[in-house]
């Protein structure tokens, strides 16, 4: 790329000089930003600053494995300001003894405990966890691995923009420790619920106690900074529709049938619910127009949303991004669209980049994703504003993530999405969940306990 069509710092909106200059000024920080933001070359801004002019040593930036490999290689030839920045993507063939110098050591948290390994964190003066609610339950083996190395860095830095998928303050205590170390809500997760939680006798439901919400948010603050697209950028539009279809009478009462008796049998199949997770899953995927058997095989008992996807498409005249959920919907999608490409986790890296480098250049119709595999980093907003689901997702934050690859700095027009959902079915308290999530409430259970009484 020619040096004189690169962006430099004078590009960077006043927002982003706010996130540099509060990143300079503080050793830990929330960097809470709506997606499309732009928070990644203010951070690699900051971080070139830093090493250039204060002396510090090399950054360590965790990330979902697709941002390590588009994201922060793109935004380093995008700005002029980074063109110095040297990488190494620990990650596949990345993972050599000894690990070349460089100024970014860049690996996604499966890498984890090779970097750990590697001691690669002990020679870095910065950290940064991009998307750090990828580590919000304290329980897991990444936060394990994140808690014996937080201690040795000058600087952490913790990057999303959304902070608490399910609306429940308990996912900021490992997210919190892991840049503090414990100083403002303790070392203890049980500890840290006890005091600002009570619960019924047995233990199992656990709910804010009164003024406990503004106490642990008064407690993050300090380290906090929060900015909105909304109040920064002039954002086209979100439209959101609710494309409702039947569902055909076989597959109907089928659902009944698993609804009601949590037992359906589906030719020579017994399939059981053993609990409510499972009977929800199960009930989805009835309403996706399959059914997976014990042995994990599947039979197609409709096809009423791959229809209506169709003709959603024949009546749009530009590119559509589909989010699913089932690895049969892929099947249904392929056989019914030819010409569809995919991403989720069954498409390796290779065949993911050139998906998406062809749906930004308009070589192609429809890009099907699996959430999970693309919520985070990408710019898909190019040449598409219409985003289809084909069946929702229950977490808040991929949802979110997944929509803000289109809604997001760079879009022109006004962003359609569109929900093919059945009617008088789990759909409905899908996304009835999703919006009780995000006004911070315990949005499953309620949604289900809600389409149960309805019923």
């Amino acid at each position: 790329m020619n040096i004189k069509t690169k962006l430099s710092v004078k590009d960077l909106h006043q927002y982003q000089r706010k996130c540099c200059n509060t990143i300079l000024a503080r050793d830990k920080l929330f960097l809470l930003l709506d997606m499309g933001l732009g928070k990644s070359v203010s951070v690699l801004t900051s971080i070139e600053y830093l090493q250039r002019e204060r002396g510090y040593g090399p950054a360590l930036i965790i990330a979902p494995l697709r941002v390590c490999y588009s994201v922060y290689p793109d935004e380093i030839k995008k700005w002029d300001q980074l063109k110095n920045l040297t990488y190494h993507i620990i990650h596949g063939p990345g993972k050599t003894k000894p690990l070349p110098k460089a100024n970014l050591y860049i690996a996604n948290f499966e890498s984890l405990q090779f970097v750990l390994d590697s001691k690669v964190w002990q020679k870095c003066d910065i950290l940064v966890i991009d998307e750090i609610t990828f580590v919000k339950n304290s329980k897991t083996k990444r936060f394990q691995i994140l808690k014996k190395m937080v201690g040795s860095f000058k600087k952490k830095i913790g990057m999303t923009g959304s902070p608490s998928g399910s609306g429940e303050l308990t996912e900021f205590f490992s997210m919190t420790y892991l840049l503090d170390e414990g100083k403002r809500l303790g070392t203890s997760f049980w500890q840290f619920r006890n005091k600002y939680y009570s619960s019924d006798f047995m233990g199992y439901k656990w709910e804010l106690k009164p003024g406990a919400r503004k106490r642990i948010e008064d407690k993050i603050r300090p380290i906090s900074i929060t900015m909105t697209a909304k109040d920064y950028l002039d954002m086209p539009d979100k439209t959101y529709n609710n494309i409702l279809v039947d569902l055909p009478t076989k597959a109907k009462d089928i659902y009944l049938e698993m609804e009601k008796e949590f037992i359906v049998q589906l030719q020579d199949d017994t399939i059981t619910a053993a609990n409510a997770a499972v009977k929800t899953s199960k009930l989805r995927q009835i309403t996706a127009g399959c059914l997976y058997s014990e042995e994990h095989k599947y039979k197609i008992i409709h096809k009423a949303k791959i229809d209506a996807l169709k003709e959603i498409i024949e009546g749009i005249d530009g590119n559509v991004l589909l989010g699913f959920q089932f690895k049969f919907e892929r099947d249904m999608i392929q056989q019914a669209i030819p010409e569809a490409r995919f991403i989720d986790g069954s498409t390796n890296m290779k065949d993911s980049m050139q998906n998406i480098k062809d749906f930004n250049s308009n070589k192609i119709k429809l890009l099907c994703c699996h959430p999970a595999s693309t919520s985070h980093g990408i710019n898909l907003q190019k040449f598409c504003n219409t985003l289809v689901w084909l069946s929702r997702d229950f977490s808040l934050e991929r949802t979110g993530q997944y929509e803000a690859r289109i809604h997001r700095q760079g879009q022109t027009k006004k962003v359609f999405i569109h929900t093919i959902a059945c009617k008088n079915t789990i759909d409905l308290a899908v996304i009835a969940a999703l919006s009780r999530k995000s006004e911070g409430q315990s949005a499953t259970i309620n949604a289900l306990k809600d389409y149960v009484k309805n019923k």
